[in-house]
């Protein structure tokens, strides 16, 4: 049916807008036609609340004026549905017989759907943003950063030695003093692949590109075959101490090794240079809360719930405001931790277990 669906549009032209080709309750495809020689292929990334907002880079193609085949899916599963790779077979046997280059692209999550998948769906290009080799821990022991998807997921289709493309150009980008590079030491060894230090870029690299301007000219040198990596790396370790970016890479470094005052005016120096931001407003609050400023910490925490509110920040908030002993501040974080967490038993025991810490206790209950 997919196939059939998005064959159907390329022959008849229709280029009126987006047209989602199917929708599985886990994963879905969307297709717009433009260009009728280059097609984008792109994946979500990792969210905290998904499915995702947006499609991925889609301003970036859309001003391009490419065409454009985007994955998306309701859950953080890595890709790792029954159904996934059999329609991603049928979608590469029709862009191929349709477009001449076919470009995967994609960010963390995405990066390693549009690596794992770039055989399938026959691509010939693929730009790879801090990608994962796997999240499974039996082959990637070192790899805790979701640890609690990992857990869950049931890695159906995950050999990334076999799936990856031999006849591919691919580009990995990552910085080689994050975790990422731990990843990227596993990737097969391969002519076609070309890998890409973005020191100081922290995860994912996508962040720091953008804030320093880097970000179009990668993806447009890449396609065009005019990219030097050297010069490219050398140009953004140039510009990368001048991104918000930098500074939280820093805050994020100092606040490991317990210089948690050196880490407090580095993401405040992000801040002051990038405005609103989740991770800077979160890192920021936890500094805060370390040094006992439980009020300054809460304001913080609030403010990344502003930008994305998730279980994360609303229980850094109940956590701050139990601290504070302020009681109405209290009430608004309760309020806010039990509306998003999924798991009542869990989210009554953790707010009895915060409020018997607190003065606050005989009032609330």
């Amino acid at each position: 049916m997919i196939a059939s669906n998005l064959n159907a549009l390329i022959q008849l032209g229709d280029k009126s807008g987006w047209v989602e080709l199917l929708s599985t309750g886990e994963f879905s495809a969307e297709f717009i036609l433009r260009d009728e020689n280059l097609v984008f292929v792109t994946f979500d990334n990792w969210e905290a609340k998904p499915p995702a907002k947006a499609r991925f880079a889609e301003k970036f193609v859309s001003a391009a004026g490419y065409s454009h085949l985007h994955f998306s899916c309701v859950g953080n599963d890595w890709w790792q549905y029954k159904e996934f790779l059999p329609i991603c077979k049928e979608i590469g046997e029709i862009i191929a017989s349709r477009f001449s280059w076919r470009v995967g692209y994609g960010s963390s999550m995405g990066a390693y759907g549009a690596l794992l998948f770039s055989s399938a769906l026959k691509l010939n290009k693929v730009i790879a943003l801090s990608p994962q080799f796997s999240i499974d821990r039996k082959k990637v022991e070192f790899e805790a950063r979701w640890a609690k998807e990992a857990e869950r997921i049931n890695f159906i289709f995950d050999d990334m030695c076999r799936a990856l493309s031999h006849s591919a150009n691919i580009l990995l980008a990552y910085d080689p003093n994050d975790d990422d590079s731990k990843h990227i030491s596993k990737f097969p060894a391969q002519s076609n692949v070309t890998k890409m230090k973005l020191s100081g870029a922290g995860h994912p690299v996508g962040i720091a590109l953008q804030q320093a301007g880097m970000l179009g000219q990668l993806v447009s040198q890449f396609l065009d075959n005019s990219i030097s990596v050297d010069e490219f790396e050398s140009d953004f370790s140039s510009l990368i101490n001048e991104t918000p970016q930098h500074y939280y890479v820093l805050a994020r470094e100092l606040f490991d090794k317990g210089e948690v005052m050196s880490a407090l005016d580095a993401i405040e120096c992000a801040i002051e240079k990038s405005g609103s931001s989740f991770s800077y407003y979160r890192l920021k609050g936890k500094c805060l809360f370390l040094l006992g400023d439980f009020s300054a910490a809460l304001e913080e925490f609030n403010k990344a719930a502003e930008v994305r509110c998730n279980e994360d920040i609303a229980a850094l908030a109940l956590r701050s405001a139990v601290e504070l002993g302020d009681f109405d501040r209290l009430m608004l974080a309760i309020s806010r931790y039990n509306a998003l967490d999924r798991n009542e038993s869990l989210s009554k025991l953790l707010i009895s277990s915060l409020l018997k810490k607190s003065k606050l206790y005989p009032t609330v209950v």
